[in-house]
């Protein structure tokens, strides 16, 4: 984003703030219709605005001052058009749990997919799938139904999931298990997981639902992470967390295969 479209954006999102806050207030309500006046048509793209400051910018110092850490502002759906600022405990980030030792796994990635992905996000997704990475996390035979999944769900707006698992447990029980995905750069936000809740919820209500998010680490690990099933923003949380490595299978210790006295 040019630096000059990122004022711009700043100088909309503070506006509204300042329009609808009052000290001690936790929730911000707001329109599409109103960052587009507030803009005066010098934003073109309103929903970058919004998705900007969800994802990749944190929001301006005059709002994230309201509130102490660790809690902060998050930008929540509220329905079609409409958006919420929400002060969340944490500021909505879901960081991996750095003291995680890696698990080995021999990697199964086909080198020509490797090679040509795209972007980060494309490659963790692939990477995942290929070595049945939610398989060997859940304990559940899952297969990919598809990725970057659009559709509207009612409070919500329209929102996209980036990949979808369905699965079946030893015991014939089936589940719905909606991934989110985030590069190196990135967090995965609750805002993302309780979007993926909501679909599971209104649109796969006949199938168990495991919300799951994955991330790709500095040294190359990927971490997992299953959350609850709240219908509460505030409320979204880790339940289980996993750090796979994907290496040649020649690089896989025997004692990790087979360990001692076994």
């Amino acid at each position: 984003m040019a630096k000059g479209e990122k004022s711009k954006y700043a100088e909309a999102i503070l506006k509204i703030f300042k329009k609808h806050y009052r000290r001690g207030t936790k929730e911000v309500p707001f329109t599409r219709e109103e960052l587009v006046e507030t803009t005066g048509g010098a934003v073109k793209n309103i929903g970058d605005l919004v998705y900007s400051f969800r994802y990749r910018t944190p929001l301006p110092d005059e709002i994230t001052s309201t509130v102490k850490e660790p809690a902060g502002w998050i930008i929540v759906p509220r329905g079609p058009a409409k958006y919420a600022l929400v002060v969340h405990p944490n500021g909505g980030r879901i960081t991996p749990d750095i003291q995680r030792q890696a698990i080995l796994i021999p990697d199964a990635t086909p080198e020509i997919i490797a090679a040509n992905a795209k972007s980060d996000e494309q490659a963790l997704l692939a990477k995942v799938r290929y070595n049945r990475l939610v398989d060997i996390f859940t304990g559940i035979t899952a297969e990919s139904l598809q990725n970057h999944y659009r559709t509207q769900i009612e409070d919500f707006g329209q929102i996209e999931v980036d990949e979808m698992y369905v699965g079946v447990d030893k015991n014939g029980r089936q589940y719905f298990m909606p991934l989110e995905a985030k590069g190196i750069s990135g967090d995965l936000s609750v805002i993302q997981i309780g979007q993926n809740i909501a679909c599971g919820k209104k649109q796969f209500s006949k199938l168990i639902l495991r919300p799951l998010g994955a991330k790709f680490l500095p040294d190359d690990a990927i971490a997992i992470f299953l959350f609850n099933t709240t219908d509460r923003w505030d409320e979204i949380q880790k339940v289980d967390e996993q750090r796979y490595k994907l290496v040649p299978a020649e690089d896989i210790p025997a004692a990790q295969i087979k360990p001692r006295g076994q």
